[in-house]
């Protein structure tokens, strides 16, 4: 991997590592050409690694239509940045409050919370599936459906309850959890 100013490794280098929390690309237009949008992440992302804090609002630009699209590609790659970088864990609660005109687009807070959970997957932090549903109750079918695609949903066993993953070895899978 090589480095980049501040020793965070670039999220374009880290999207060909075995680690990699699939960076997307930049928006790409209808006529499947990579938008100008893709420069301002990339203008994003260096500043992130220059100065560890870039003002994500310096970079939105004035125009709605092209400021969600813009807000979209610059938080997919701040949460990747942030979570990699282990100091500065981040949520997409965190972007709603921060952000609230996401709130008129669940299909991208969707997108964001699976790159939060791919992310801490990948990067072994621990997953509550409860936790995001109760940050995000009118959003619960999208929610389970990301971490089933995951693979992150928790085992449901009938007759136990709050199911814990303690251990896993060849012969299986270990769990803490309480007789109902």
């Amino acid at each position: 991997v090589s480095l980049s100013t501040g020793g965070i490794p670039s999220v374009s280098t880290l999207a060909h590592e075995k680690q990699t929390c699939d960076h997307l690309p930049a928006t790409i237009d209808h006529f499947g050409r990579q938008s100008t949008l893709g420069g301002v992440v990339d203008a994003y992302e260096r500043a992130f690694r220059e100065t560890e804090n870039p003002q994500i609002e310096d970079f939105l630009p004035k125009d709605s239509t092209d400021r969600i699209r813009v807000l979209q590609d610059i938080l997919q790659v701040d949460i990747e940045l942030r979570l990699r970088k282990k100091q500065q864990s981040v949520t997409v609660s965190e972007y709603l409050e921060r952000f609230p005109e996401l709130t008129y687009h669940p299909e991208i807070v969707i997108r964001l919370v699976e790159r939060e959970v791919r992310c801490r997957q990948k990067l072994g932090y621990g997953l509550n599936l409860a936790t995001y549903e109760a940050d995000y109750p009118t959003l619960l079918p999208g929610i389970r459906q990301v971490f089933r695609k995951l693979g992150a949903l928790p085992v449901e066993i009938q007759g136990y309850s709050q199911l814990e993953k303690i251990g896993q070895g060849g012969m299986g899978v270990v769990f803490r959890a309480n007789e109902t």
